[in-house]
């Protein structure tokens, strides 16, 4: 319905390999482009929730490229990936598909740290913003708890991050 609503062909999807799973990734093309901008969000997104935003760079002359890395939308539930830190992977696997080697990264709240990380490690990302960046997800997860609840909680969910490590 989202695709409907904001006229989204089936040229614009593409399903990316990424080991034995595929991640979820739309782009819109200008044909004159100026550059390659790519979008992701974080940690609860999804690929669709961000096609207003894909649209007006398109229109001002840019390719934007939108997906789902490990852990978000399809990506989570359609191949089982779940969230990795290690976003320059996903990165490197979109740029090498489009053939790209000089983009501009644009994450928003926990996606600013991916793109942080992956520009770090991708020397084709040239470019890197930051959009309201999340910079601590267990920090931000605590205070969503009633205060007479946090430190046990946090007692129990650092004990349980441990012992997955």
């Amino acid at each position: 319905m989202t695709r409907e609503y904001f006229d989204v062909g089936p040229q614009a999807h593409h399903r990316i390999p990424y080991g034995r799973a595929r991640l979820s990734c739309y782009r819109f093309t200008n044909p004159a482009s100026r550059g390659t901008i790519v979008l992701f969000g974080g940690f609860d997104s999804y690929v669709e929730e961000l096609f207003p935003m894909q649209r007006y760079p398109c229109d001002a002359g840019f390719d934007v490229i939108r997906f789902d890395g490990p852990g978000q939308g399809a990506t989570l539930e359609e191949e089982h990936r779940s969230m990795t830190p290690d976003r320059e992977i996903s990165v490197d696997t979109v740029l090498d598909y489009f053939q790209l080697d000089d983009v501009t990264l644009v994450g928003y709240p926990l996606g600013s740290c991916l793109a942080m990380r992956a520009a770090a490690h991708e020397p084709r990302v040239r470019r890197v913003v930051a959009d309201d960046i999340l910079t601590d997800l267990f920090e931000v997860s605590l205070r969503q708890l009633p205060a007479m609840n946090m430190p046990r909680t946090a007692c129990t969910l650092a004990t349980s991050a441990f012992r997955c490590a």
